[in-house]
């Protein structure tokens, strides 16, 4: 498997959704994720494997784009990787779920038992809900105090 990352430009037009993507997003949470595009701009690249063609990340993010008057002439910058098609849709899983990424990640940083962050006592309700498209996914803020 190849390590190497490349970035580099695409049209929107020309991005290839894999066809075993499973996630599927809400009419409501497309509508947010355009909001979150909006507001912040587009901050998390796609990911493109060189090989098959196929987008791995960022399928909901290119639908709220291309939905977007004018989507077909523009540009996005997206990150190429090389693997093969079983690590492709390893990366697909990992990479579409947060709570899997924080695992992982978790796995390896601490020797011995992890220490707990201090306590900083209950947070003021903020106006957050869950994603419905995923219910694992962390509260997501409606609205910025």
């Amino acid at each position: 498997m190849g390590d190497k990352v490349e970035w580099q430009t695409i049209p929107l037009s020309e991005i290839k959704v894999s066809g075993y993507n499973p996630r599927e997003i809400s009419e409501e949470a497309l509508r947010g994720l355009r909001s979150s595009l909006d507001a912040f701009g587009f901050v998390q690249n796609l990911v493109i494997n060189r090989r098959t063609g196929n987008l791995i990340s960022g399928h909901q993010r290119l639908k709220a784009l291309q939905d977007e008057e004018g989507a077909g002439d523009k540009e996005v910058m997206a990150a190429y990787v090389d693997v093969d098609e079983t690590h492709e849709k390893a990366m697909n899983v990992a990479l579409n779920n947060p709570l899997s990424q924080i695992k992982a990640r978790g796995a390896g940083m601490y020797k011995g038992k992890p220490k707990r962050p201090p306590d900083r006592g209950t947070p003021e309700p903020t106006g957050e809900r869950r994603c419905e498209s995923d219910p694992a996914a962390p509260n997501i803020p409606t609205s910025v105090a």
